[in-house]
């Protein structure tokens, strides 16, 4: 009786590897980054970030402030982006958003965009919010958006 001796083929592993491998990536979505970097917002100022939303699709959203000087985070669709700049023009109005945070010196959130529309990410170092941040100088602030 002869025995048969089982091996283990370099292409039938190289094979199994890269199958092993598309199921992975077929299986995750990958987030694309809007935006990664560091800026100063002047005092008085405001920093947008346009983000193109489809429905259901969510956003991994950081800012960090490093010098401690507070700022206002929003998120705003279009139509209450209009009525924010207005807002702040007229230092009377009001406007929806989607997300706040007041006064804060960072912020981590995911934001799932609720339809297909511009929303904008900003970053307000100009006061006139009731609540709000109220400017001491210029802010050094990182932002990151992916999704």
């Amino acid at each position: 009786m002869s025995k048969r001796k089982l091996g283990f083929s370099p292409l039938l592993g190289f094979v199994v590897i890269i199958v092993i491998m598309a199921g992975y990536y077929l299986g995750t979505e990958s987030k694309k980054t809007v935006i990664d970097e560091t800026t100063v917002i002047g005092q008085g100022s405001i920093y947008r970030v346009s983000i193109n939303g489809q429905a259901g699709k969510e956003y991994a959203i950081t800012v960090r402030v490093s010098n401690d000087k507070p700022i206002d985070v929003f998120i705003l669709d279009s139509d209450n982006y209009d009525r924010f700049l207005s807002t702040m023009r007229s230092q009377s109005g009001s406007f929806s958003s989607l997300y706040t945070e007041k006064n804060t010196l960072g912020s981590e959130f995911d934001f799932t965009a609720p339809g297909p529309d511009t929303y904008y990410l900003l970053l307000n170092n100009a006061g006139n919010i009731s609540g709000g941040a109220r400017p001491s100088g210029d802010s050094s602030v990182y932002v990151k958006v992916t999704g």
